[in-house]
């Protein structure tokens, strides 16, 4: 069979080929449509972002730009606020100023005050005593209410404070008591003595360069307590020569910022902290306070100003982990709905079509399985047909021949030969074998083309059972039938259920080697109309139970000679089935084959 299918299977795995061909070709072109179309979409969004980001950094350095101004006047004015900007000078921080007083808790700065007030100070050579010194000439110079004494101490303080510098819990007492004075003798005009109070951010107003400024800048040194008490008497010595003081009030109460850290060299503009925008400038750094997510929102307003984006647009900020992330590693990417839409909709067609791909390959593979499975079954109906005709030539040939041989013995010889008495009923026999052959061809064409509606009637058990006696009666055989059986009535065509039983009684005889040939009817009611024909011929191996009801199917072996036409059983399987029933085999073995059929329950 092989052979015969070669040149189809040639042809269609060639046609196969070309179209695997074409489908691979196919898909290839569609995946790259996906690609294409995907990489347009990612380098648009890659546009957009790129334009978003900087967008932002120009965003940042406007911020920047404008806070200058302000970030020079607090650099030189400590009384400036800080709070939103940052400057680095020589590695030194600026701004914002680290506010925290000293550690411990004692107040030296308080006791130093409390001498100069009770007299108890001491001078000297020293750098703080030639300062209580030249404290004790101006008030001497102030009892004289002679204003040009006291400038002229003022000078030689401020001159000798320069050349003699001391601690800031020492001097920071001393100047607040000094400016005391001078402020409640009235000598010197009320200007000069607001501005040594208030200074200014140049620091230039001697001798004090602005007391305000001055214990803000050394807040550092001094203890939580001294600068307590000495920010209490300042703020009271403003108020009472009309100098503002509430930013000095606002400038003590700023929360420590601490020192920003990060490595010296800055080599870009960054964010720090998440909240700090910076910028190298030269050795220095400078910056500002900034709010990332509402820059992004701005720009994510200014995107949409353009036209660049619509209002379903999205920016969302994206910034690497970490104190100090570069700007450049600062990512803005920008969520659009239209495009994920057409992103799953590109992934969508690309699916479908290669669905369809997929499926126009499943159908060629189809399509050549059916090729061939016509073919095969083509091939094997014209082989069965073959051995069917071979088959029944043969078994035609078989009985004709005998009933010549016989006629043309008995013509010539009945006379003579005592053994010719017995060939009428050998004719017979001959005769009706060749009878159930044809009966069983026609009645197989006409059930396989759906001409025979069966005639359904009550029959009783009795009446098959008389048929089947008849039946074996004129089989070659000697064949003894047992029956076990209750009362049973079946619905069946008679003439139907005869054949069924003739056919499973010769298929005995034939496959049988022992003498006398015995056969077993067995049938009961329950749990629905049962009849079991069991025999004692050679069994059919149980690989085979199901084959051998296929049409021209006969059980083949070395030591079997194969018989009949190999349509009996699939005949009885026709008919039982056109009861509405069935039949198979219960059991076999060497020593027999057990057959159950199946019949429905007849109506009440």
């Amino acid at each position: 069979m092989l052979r015969r299918l070669l040149p189809t299977l040639l042809t269609v795995g060639v046609g196969l080929l070309a179209l695997g061909w074409g489908l691979v070709s196919l898909q290839r072109i569609f995946a790259h449509e996906r690609d294409d179309a995907r990489t347009a979409l990612r380098t648009r969004r890659a546009s957009l972002e790129q334009v978003a980001e900087e967008a932002f950094r120009q965003a940042l350095a406007r911020r920047l730009s404008r806070a200058l101004p302000a970030l020079e006047a607090a650099r030189r004015d400590p009384l400036a606020s800080d709070a939103e900007l940052y400057l680095r000078e020589q590695g030194v921080q600026l701004l914002p100023r680290k506010v925290e007083a000293a550690a411990g808790e004692g107040a030296p700065a308080r006791a130093r005050y409390e001498s100069l007030r009770t007299g108890s100070a001491r001078e000297g050579p020293t750098a703080w005593g030639g300062r209580v010194t030249l404290v004790r000439q101006v008030e001497a110079a102030l009892a004289r209410r002679d204003a040009a004494l006291v400038e002229a101490v003022l000078q030689a303080f401020a001159g000798f404070s320069d050349a003699n510098p001391i601690r800031a819990d020492h001097e920071l007492p001393l100047l607040l008591y000094l400016v005391e004075r001078l402020a409640d003798s009235r000598v010197l005009p009320p200007s000069r003595v607001r501005a040594m109070v208030r200074g200014g951010p140049d620091g230039k107003d001697a001798p004090t360069g602005g007391l305000q400024r001055a214990l803000l800048a050394r807040r550092g040194r001094l203890t939580r307590a001294d600068f307590g008490f000495l920010l209490t008497r300042l703020a009271e010595l403003s108020s009472r020569v009309g100098v503002p003081h509430d930013d000095l009030l606002a400038r003590a109460q700023d929360p420590a910022v601490g020192a920003l850290v990060f490595p010296p060299e800055l080599d870009g503009p960054a964010l720090v902290g998440g909240r700090w925008y910076v910028e190298p400038h030269g050795d220095d750094v400078r910056g500002v306070a900034v709010d990332p997510l509402a820059v992004a929102a701005e720009v994510e307003e200014e995107l949409r100003r353009n036209r660049l984006v619509g209002t379903e647009a999205r920016v969302r900020l994206h910034v690497a982990a970490g104190a100090l992330v570069p700007l450049e590693q600062v990512r803005l990417p920008v969520e659009l709905p239209a495009w994920t839409s057409a992103e799953h909709e590109l992934e969508a067609r690309y699916r479908l079509k290669s669905l369809l791909v997929a499926a126009c390959g499943v159908l060629a593979l189809a399509l050549l399985a059916l090729t061939l499975l016509s073919q095969r079954r083509k091939h094997r109906f014209l082989a069965l047909k073959s051995d069917f005709v071979a088959t029944v030539s043969h078994e035609l040939r078989t009985p004709l021949a005998s009933i010549r041989l016989l006629a043309e013995t008995l013509e010539n010889r009945l006379g003579t030969h005592p053994d010719a008495r017995d060939y009428p009923a050998r004719i017979v026999r001959e005769v009706e074998d060749l009878s159930f052959l044809v009966e069983n061809i026609l009645s197989y064409n006409r059930l396989e083309k759906g001409r025979w509606r069966p005639h359904l009637t009550r029959v009783r058990l009795e009446e098959i059972l008389a048929t089947l006696r008849a039946d074996l009666a004129t089989l070659p055989a000697d064949v003894e039938l047992t029956v076990e059986a209750d009362e049973l009535e079946l619905e069946a065509d008679p003439s139907l259920l005869r054949l069924v039983l003739g056919n499973l009684a010769r298929n005995a005889c034939a496959y049988n080697t022992r003498r006398p040939v015995r056969l077993s009817l067995t049938a009961h009611a329950r749990p629905r109309p049962t009849l079991l024909l069991a025999d004692n011929g050679i069994g059919i191996p149980e690989e085979a139970w199901e084959s051998v009801f296929g049409d021209f199917y006969r059980l083949k072996g070395p030591d079997l000679e194969v018989r009949g036409s190999g349509l009996g059983l699939a005949l009885c399987r026709r008919v039982m089935a056109l009861h509405g029933g069935s039949i198979r085999v219960a059991a076999s073995s060497p020593t027999g084959t057990t057959f159950a059929l199946f019949f429905p329950t007849p109506a009440p």
